[in-house]
């Protein structure tokens, strides 16, 4: 019986190791964050702070929180730099801005952020009505948070090329709203940051299409 011949290839024994070693790498590499814990302290401490009722931002709560209240907030926070007030366009509306002094967590980084108060005549005083944040926060790890979409009370705007998402959580009293580039896919949605509006008054979603037919 004739032996066999075995015919040896020495390119691909070369390349065999190098193959080798990356797919180990990779697969440690993937092993290694599959491992790691999701911290979202940082982020549940912003959307839902434990020591304040919703809705609720540094202690501040609109329908409730009086202006020198507020100011006084702004003040002795340790992430607030500066701190200006204005006239709102919608007029005879008082706005307090603030802007970060650095000391802030990254997820809320994003800009200038306002305070609108309005003017309470049985009381006489100001009283804050809305918190609007910037944040670095993605969608995908706030509505992680609060419990899931709210399909029912979301909805789009088209815009050029892109598309303006908003999701309304009623519990929390608490608007979401994404800038979202099109096509608009829930994995583009959910990577996209998101800017926070809370107020007690606020209501739920209207004027706006399903995010289905949106671009």
């Amino acid at each position: 019986m004739a032996s066999e011949r075995v015919v040896y290839y020495p390119m691909t024994r070369l390349l065999l190791l190098p193959i080798i070693v990356v797919c180990a790498l990779l697969s440690t590499a993937i092993t290694l964050i599959r491992a790691q814990t999701y911290d979202d302290q940082t982020i549940r401490d912003i959307l839902l702070p434990a020591d304040c009722a919703p809705p609720c931002f540094m202690g501040i709560r609109p329908g409730l929180t009086r202006a020198k209240e507020a100011y006084a907030l702004l003040t002795a926070n340790p992430w607030v730099g500066d701190i200006s007030s204005h006239i709102d366009a919608g007029c005879c509306t008082i706005a307090l801005n603030w802007k970060w002094n650095g000391k802030q967590p990254v997820v809320l980084e994003g800009g200038e952020n306002t305070i609108y108060l309005a003017f309470n005549p049985t009381t006489g005083e100001q009283i804050v009505q809305d918190i609007a944040l910037h944040t670095h926060i993605l969608a995908g790890d706030a509505v992680l948070l609060l419990g899931g979409w709210p399909a029912h009370e979301s909805g789009a705007l088209q815009g050029l090329n892109k598309a303006f998402v908003e999701a309304f959580y009623s519990q929390q009293r608490m608007h979401l709203t994404a800038t979202v580039p099109c096509p608009l896919a829930y994995w583009r949605l959910w990577q996209a940051p998101i800017t926070m509006a809370m107020s007690k008054n606020s209501r739920g979603i209207s004027g706006m299409k399903p995010m289905n037919e949106v671009c």
